[in-house]
């Protein structure tokens, strides 16, 4: 082997010390490390131990050492040795595969790498919590500190009550010592002072009695005409001689005041008027009124009386019991009636009649706008919870909306009747269903609009439908649930009849439309526009049903979506039953459902006569509910604005149902009368109103409203205007008009020019956008008060609050209550936030 390069090792301490320095004659120890048969200069080798394997080393002669080196030190002195290092070097032997091991440790791996991912995610996930909490947490320190602040404020104020009633009970203890150093008063002073001042007292009231009984008495002769007013006013004086200028007479007779201000002296005919408004206070008229007076909140003015009552201020938590299921149970039952079943007729027949499909998309899309407009004012009534009539006097004025709201009302009333005699035609087929001679009835009526047999019915309906006006609005709910199920039911097995009767769909479906060109691009403008003029109405008066939603959004996308879709179904179901019309009877289709049924009655058998009154009834339930909807409700909200002491909605329905009753609708329903038309074309001028009211909302006053000043008769109000009329909105109100007026004369059957028809085609768009951009323009230039520079619904705020013109201090009350409470108005740090926001407020 050969040897490896001298390698150095520290000695160590212990190994030092086991030497000993080499004294003469001894043997020389053989270091450890030493190679074998290496002579050693130093020590003297010891005895070896003779192996038998191995051969005992032979020495070599020993040369003569030299002179001894000076002394190291065997702690610090390097350690020299000699190691053999190998001839060849070897590679090391390549390392074997391992499947099972590379498995196992890439199973490790994946393991390992599933373990880290899932505890990122979960630290992951976990972080949004943490954050929640941490946010929480700075609230709940906000809200402590700020407590904590008021506790602070509260005990300042308890210390300093506390210091006045220390004060207090200190004086009152100064006033007992000073009492008890007094003399003791004689019993004299203490019995006759009480007594002198008692019949003082009562001789002052005697007097006065006996002067009332003698104004009396006087009064009552001049009422019986027994005395003139001459008389009377002398006979007041001679009442009265030496109190002329001291109490009594400056108070009776008005020549001066105890404040010693003189009064001119009243005229004969200022007495007269006083009598008979005093006479008029005590006589039946006024007591029968008072008693006819709906009940008001105390404390309002007279004014005020005539601008608010329980069914006109904001509906209050406990009735807001409208939530989205019962939004869209209430558009089902309206969207099933026989006018949406009959929207499509007009479309598909006639000269330059469309397809069915198309007829369809323009009921689509007619009704989808008109969901869009309803949303946008049902927001208004489902935020601040108000009327239709209220939200109108902040476009139109305190006084000056109450003719948009006539408007609405009387139309209400006038569609009632019309929409009550179209039920009694649905009565006629329940009727005729059960006893076939009632088709014979006797007519007893002169006139040729009607017959016995139509008036009954129309009365029964009429009679019947009277108990459902009674019930309050946010109740009356249940009634277009039920309505929801069973008429929607009905329609499709009358679907589902037509087309067995028929086996099949009827030719409607396959027959093309015949418009072409930009007839037919007008033609389906028109049947858009007529989706949308069907909806009019309802799309002013939605606030009056939105109010009583829980939130703001369960009056959103329920109306949305259910309005095309409900009515889309309706009229799809009307199109095919009255294609099947056609192949069942031939000839042109039946459009009116109502006719078709009354041709199934046409020798029936029994089980058709009960699917006839079964569907009749729906057709009966579906008129009942589109009338209370769209007129009663409507009518009585509207009529509660007009002469709010005196009307509720309860009682303006019935005046409706009246209205309707007494108006004769067969008379405006006959055949050479066109009012249908008129009525029909009347509602597009709806639009200017609802122009005016959305653009005030969305675009000028940025959905904010001061509540309590919609219902304020006070000059310094800020919908109060210029004598209550807002000039702004009636001007917009009338240019909106304008741009129909002439093609609205061409609709009921005058000659027009033929750009006006053109623009009449558009009657809603033109004039909506009208009136709604003159509105903003006016509004611009002029600007109104209690407008919001940012978007603002303050709607949240409202819970039952009071009108009366000394409510302010209440409800500031109320308001530093509720910011710690968690109710009522918000505090009044919020309030500051929101009027830093306002423009002109």
């Amino acid at each position: 082997m050969t040897p490896l390069p001298n390698q150095s090792f520290p000695r160590h301490g212990l190994e030092a010390a086991s030497y000993r320095l080499p004294t003469q004659g001894a043997p020389q120890p053989q270091l450890p490390n030493a190679p074998r048969g290496t002579p050693s200069t130093t020590w003297q080798q010891q005895p070896q131990h003779v192996s038998p394997q191995h051969p005992p080393y032979r020495q070599a002669p020993q040369p003569q050492p030299p002179k001894p080196k000076p002394q190291e030190d065997l702690l610090t002195s390097p350690f020299e040795n000699t190691l053999l290092a190998p001839a060849v070097e070897v590679a090391p032997p390549p390392i074997p595969p391992n499947p099972q091991k590379d498995a196992l440790l890439q199973a490790l791996s994946q393991t390992l790498t599933q373990r880290i991912q899932s505890a990122h995610a979960s630290n992951m996930s976990a972080i949004p919590p943490l954050r929640a909490q941490q946010t929480a947490l700075n609230e709940t320190l906000t809200s402590i500190n700020r407590e904590m602040s008021q506790l602070s404020d509260l005990q300042a104020l308890l210390d300093s009550n506390e210091r006045i009633l220390r004060q207090a009970m200190h004086d009152a203890d100064k006033v007992l010592e000073d009492a008890k150093r007094r003399d003791v008063p004689a019993v004299e002073e203490v019995l006759v002072a009480p007594t002198v001042v008692a019949r003082q007292l009562y001789e002052n009231v005697v007097e006065e009695r006996v002067l009332e009984e003698c104004r009396t008495v006087i009064g009552k002769a001049l009422d019986k005409g027994r005395i003139g007013g001459d008389v009377w006013a002398k006979d007041r004086r001679h009442l009265y001689p030496q109190a002329i200028g001291g109490r009594k007479g400056g108070e009776l007779l008005s020549y001066t005041t105890r404040s010693g201000t003189t009064q001119p002296k009243p005229s004969t005919s200022t007495y007269v008027m006083a009598s008979a408004v005093e006479k008029l206070k005590r006589s039946k008229v006024r007591y029968y009124a008072d008693k006819l007076a709906v009940p008001a909140e105390p404390g309002l003015s007279n004014a005020q009386l005539m601008l608010t009552n329980h069914d006109l201020k904001p509906v209050e938590p406990e009735r807001r019991q409208w939530g989205p299921w019962n939004f869209v149970g209430f558009w089902i039952a309206d969207s099933f009636n026989i006018n949406t079943w009959m929207i499509s007729s007009s479309m598909i027949s006639g000269d330059n009649g469309i397809s069915w499909w198309q007829s369809w998309l323009c009921v689509w899309i007619g009704y989808t706008i008109s969901a869009f407009f309803i949303c946008a004012t049902g927001r208004i009534g489902a935020t601040y919870h108000i009327s239709f009539p209220v939200v109108c006097r902040a476009s139109f004025g305190t006084w000056g909306s109450l003719w948009p709201v006539f408007n609405r009302a009387a139309m209400a009333c006038i569609w009632y009747g019309v929409q009550a005699w179209i039920g009694g035609q649905c009565v006629t087929l329940m009727l005729r269903s059960i006893w076939s001679a009632y088709n014979d009835v006797p007519n007893s009526f002169p006139s040729q609009s009607t017959n016995t047999r139509d008036y009954v019915s129309f009365f029964l309906f009429w009679f019947f439908s009277l108990p459902a006006i009674w019930f309050p609005v946010h109740k009356i709910r249940h009634l277009f649930t039920v309505k929801a199920y069973f008429v929607p039911a009905a329609g499709l097995a009358f679907f589902i009849w037509a087309i067995l009767k028929a086996h099949g769909l009827g030719p409607i479906v396959h027959q093309g439309g015949k418009a072409t060109g930009s007839a037919l691009g007008w033609a389906m403008v028109k049947g858009i526009m007529s989706s949308i003029a069907n909806f009019a109405t309802l799309i002013v008066n939605d606030p009056d049903f939105s109010r009583f939603a829980k939130k703001p959004k369960d009056a959103l996308w329920s109306q949305f979506f259910t309005i095309p879709i409900g009515f889309a179904v309706t009229s799809f179901i009307g199109i095919i039953v009255s294609s099947s019309s056609a192949v069942i009877y031939g000839g042109t289709p039946v459009w009116n459902p109502l006719d078709l049924l009354g041709r199934f009655l046409e020798g029936a058998n029994s089980g058709e006569r009960f699917g006839v009154f079964i569907i009749s009834a729906a057709f009966t339930l579906a008129q009942l509910g589109t009338n209370i909807a769209a007129n009663s409700v409507s009518a009585g909200t509207d009529m509660t604005a007009l002469l709010p002491r005196y009307l509720n909605i309860r009682r303006g329905g019935y005046i409706c149902a009246i209205v309707g009753l007494v108006m004769c609708p067969w008379n405006l329903l006959s055949s050479s009368n066109n009012f249908t038309t008129y009525l029909s074309a009347y509602s597009v001028f709806l639009s200017s109103i609802a122009g005016v009211m959305i653009c005030d909302y969305y675009v000028v006053r940025k959905g904010y409203f001061q509540i309590r000043d919609l219902y304020s008769a006070r000059k310094s109000s800020p919908y109060y205007y210029t004598f209550g009329f807002s000039w702004r909105g009636y001007t917009a109100y009338i240019c909106g008009i304008l741009i129909n007026i002439v093609g609205f004369v061409g609709a009921i059957g005058k000659k027009v020019p033929a750009g006006a028809t053109y623009l009449y085609n558009l009657n809603f768009f033109c004039g909506f956008i009208v009136a709604s951009g003159t509105y903003y323009l006016l509004c611009r230039f002029f600007p109104i008060p209690a407008c919001s520079d940012v978007w603002m619904e303050v709607g949240d705020d409202i819970r039952n609050p009071s009108v009366a013109y000394g409510a302010e201090e209440d409800m500031d009350r109320v308001s530093s209550e509720g910011s710690s409470k968690g109710y009522g108005v918000k505090g009044d740090e919020e309030a500051g936030v929101r009027e830093r926001k306002m423009g002109n407020f």
